[in-house]
């Protein structure tokens, strides 16, 4: 695990900033983006534009979905990336997760924040529980 926090480090510390859907939070979901493939970052412009596209996707898909903020907290970073909190098994999470090229994913269950990484054995590491990783 070292060698994973030491490469995404902004993964390991990341926190949310989301506003609870009509009726609250679900039990369980994923949050996802669309930007900055492999973690390389994009033009702000390309990531909008990649933000509306999911967000088109999950919608015809009929998949229940709320807007997500993904940040890094330490001091001097400005990276954010909005996304998605999306209701869906995990097998649809990793397809959403690998067909935007994301590195990792978030997995929100039992009220603990598991991060997964999207390469072929799918690592999960436990980060905190949703009460520390969100801000409202």
């Amino acid at each position: 695990m070292e060698d994973l926090c030491e490469r995404y480090p902004g993964y390991f510390g990341a926190r949310l900033e989301a506003s609870p859907p009509p009726g609250g939070y679900p039990p369980e979901f994923w949050v996802i983006t669309a930007c900055d493939p492999n973690g390389e970052a994009l033009d702000p412009q390309r990531n909008v534009e990649r933000t509306a596209r999911f967000q088109s996707q999950l919608s015809s898909a009929g998949l229940v979905h709320f807007p997500v903020t993904g940040y890094d907290p330490r001091p001097g970073e400005t990276h954010r990336e909005p996304g998605f909190g999306i209701v869906c098994d995990d097998r649809e999470a990793m397809r959403l997760g690998r067909g935007w090229e994301q590195v990792a994913v978030f997995h929100i269950t039992d009220g603990d924040v598991w991060l997964v990484f999207c390469s072929g054995d799918e690592e999960r590491f436990h980060l905190r529980t949703w009460g520390e990783m969100i801000v409202c």
